[in-house]
């Protein structure tokens, strides 16, 4: 999903080409098993940005002024699937080229940004804007807002997502929002230090997780069912070090269609960074 090279053009800015990852959120980026607590990745980061997320391009990013950082690039538009209309919840994950072999379907690249502040240490709010052709002249656009604070030990993290999709068929999705947001606390009692679960580790954690999110969808003229859903989940996981994780999630879906079945869903993961 990444293979690219990248050039200091100053010490504070660079130039990158190559396989990468489209910064639509901070999740998209941050991606990784080890990086997250939860077993699963929120519903959003799948059908509407449909991580992992990445194309052939050339970019440039680097730290500004004012705690400022940014990441402006343009890749490969949306893959052929991008024409195939399908007025379901996993329209938009289809519309993702992930060409690597650096074709496009029409003659108009893609154009993306991330412009990120952390006003104080432990704190950043982002914001992300894509554009790009998909069918001819037809064009989608996200806008993602994003935050992620630490607060001792707790920690705060959400997305609110927008997608704008010119629709000219009754068929397709012509666009939808969406978001979520996550409650982290991390803690280790004292009376487990001397247990198996401390003994020869300088920062054990123990993290307790709850996450709401909403996703609403712009259903088309020839709907016959009502798309958006909720889900709520909770998850508890282990840290014996920072780079491995032992995790449990449950998840549970509330859809708008009563005559729908809901799925709820049990994770458990075990993950290492490296």
């Amino acid at each position: 999903e990444q293979s690219w090279l990248e050039f200091a053009l100053t010490p504070n800015h660079n130039f990158r080409g190559g396989v990468d990852l489209i910064p639509m959120g901070r999740r998209n980026v941050n991606h990784d098993g080890n990086l997250r607590d939860f077993v699963f990745r929120p519903y959003s980061s799948g059908t509407l940005i449909p991580t992992t997320w990445f194309e052939s391009g050339l970019s440039f990013n680097g730290d500004l002024p004012a705690n400022l950082s940014y990441n402006i690039g343009v890749s490969n538009g949306m893959g052929p699937a991008a024409a195939a209309d399908t007025g379901t919840r996993g329209e938009f994950e289809s519309m993702v080229g992930r060409d690597l072999a650096g074709g496009d379907n029409n003659n108009s690249k893609a154009v993306y940004g991330r412009l990120a502040w952390s006003p104080v240490l432990g704190t950043e709010i982002g914001l992300s804007g894509y554009n790009s052709n998909y069918s001819g002249d037809q064009s989608i656009t996200y806008s993602v807002l994003d935050f992620n604070t630490i607060q001792g030990p707790l920690e705060f993290t959400g997305e609110y997502i927008n997608i704008d999709k010119d629709q000219q068929s009754s068929v397709g999705l012509k666009g939808a929002s969406g978001g979520n947001i996550e409650a982290a606390y991390h803690f280790f009692p004292e009376l487990l230090r001397d247990s198996f679960l401390a003994r020869g580790f300088d920062n054990p954690t123990f993290t307790a997780l709850a996450r709401y999110e909403q996703l609403n969808y712009d259903e088309p003229s020839s709907a016959t069912t009502e798309l958006d859903e909720s889900y709520t989940s909770v998850g508890f996981n282990y840290r014996p070090i920072e780079q491995v994780a032992f995790k449990f999630s449950y998840d549970m879906q509330s859809l708008d269609d009563d005559s729908a079945t809901e799925n709820d869903r049990f994770g458990y993961g075990m993950v290492i960074g490296f």
